[in-house]
């Protein structure tokens, strides 16, 4: 009980300094060219090492990303076979593509390669590919399209009696999220690509077509703690789900970030100036208890004076917030 009333205390002389960061891809600097998904923003003193700084939160409260960035891009779109104890490398085009789409476009790679017997077939029941040709091959571990046509990673598939039926049906469902990374940024979140903390600021589903806009809020409110004592920038990272760079192909992208600084709250100084006068004033003055009594000597010398040249003391006068405080001390004989 004890600990929950002085929580409640502490909160109760706490305030929120909340400062929104509203940002812009153009803005930045671009770290990886027209990728556009490593991009560093500048915000002098954004955040400073403190007294009345209990903890700070960041959070990401809104995102707008133009589906711009491809479903066979720079990191799935090589095939690397032997046909005949001759290696080829085929590299795929950069695009979103329908089955039909890709299937034609896999083709002309072959006969650009002199790979002019191969033929490709789609089975619309299980979604299974199947290449043919005239003589057996080998599609190398080295592809990095497999997940794309449907075969294991890393592993070499080879033809049987002319043909090799994919294992898995064709994904052209490309990047399911993004996540929005900031390696300046010191918070404990987790991802299960590298199995540990990360700096994670949001992750988002892909909600809108090619060539679309994703809208994303943050409806939970939800933030992180953030352990830095000091930002004067942030970088973000756009990351796919594999954790690699979105390319954004040149189309810039929107956010807004908000810093929530938790303050303690200072009690305001009531001391006013006629309650500094007053208390000089009071200090030059002994109390009547601590008053010295005239010697006889005194006594009798003031007796033989006329009334007139005895002067009664004088009250102190009111003192006003306008007065001039080295007047009222000259007065008084302070100085």
């Amino acid at each position: 009980m004890d600990f929950i009333f002085s929580l409640v205390i502490c909160m109760a002389n706490t305030y929120e300094d909340n400062r929104i960061l509203s940002i812009n891809s153009q803005d930045g600097i671009l770290n990886n060219g027209t990728y556009l998904s490593n991009v560093y923003f500048e915000f002098v003193g954004l955040l400073k090492k403190e007294k009345d700084i209990l903890y700070t939160e960041i959070s990401m409260q809104n995102v707008q990303i133009p589906v711009s960035f491809y479903i066979v891009s720079v990191y799935n779109r090589t095939l690397n076979l032997t046909v005949g104890g001759t290696t080829y490398n085929i590299e795929f085009d950069r695009g979103n593509f329908n089955v039909n789409e890709l299937i034609t476009m896999i083709k002309q790679k072959f006969v650009l390669n002199g790979l002019n017997n191969f033929s490709i077939t789609y089975n619309i029941t299980n979604g299974l590919l199947t290449f043919t040709n005239n003589t057996n091959f080998t599609f190398l571990g080295s592809s990095t399209c497999f997940q794309l046509i449907g075969l294991t990673k890393s592993d070499s598939h080879s033809s049987t009696s002319l043909n090799l039926v994919c294992e898995y049906p064709v994904n052209l469902l490309g990047t399911l999220k993004l996540n929005i990374v900031s390696p300046d940024t010191t918070i404990i979140n987790y991802d299960s690509k590298n199995n540990k903390n990360t700096n994670l600021l949001c992750s988002i589903p892909k909600n809108a077509p090619p060539r679309g806009l994703i809208i994303w809020d943050n409806v939970s409110n939800r933030k992180s703690i953030l352990k830095n004592e000091a930002l004067d920038g942030l970088t973000l990272y756009l990351l796919d789900d594999n954790g690699d760079f979105i390319n954004m192909n040149n189309t810039h992208w929107t956010c807004t970030i908000i810093l929530t600084i938790h303050r303690i709250l200072k009690e305001k100084d009531t001391v006013n100036f006629q309650d500094i006068v007053k208390t000089v004033l009071d200090i030059q003055q002994p109390s009547q208890e601590e008053e010295v009594q005239p010697s006889q000597e005194i006594q009798s010398a003031n007796q033989m004076l006329p009334e007139a040249q005895l002067q009664e003391a004088q009250p102190i006068p009111e003192i006003n917030e306008t007065d001039d405080l080295d007047d009222i001390l000259f007065n008084y004989g302070v100085f």
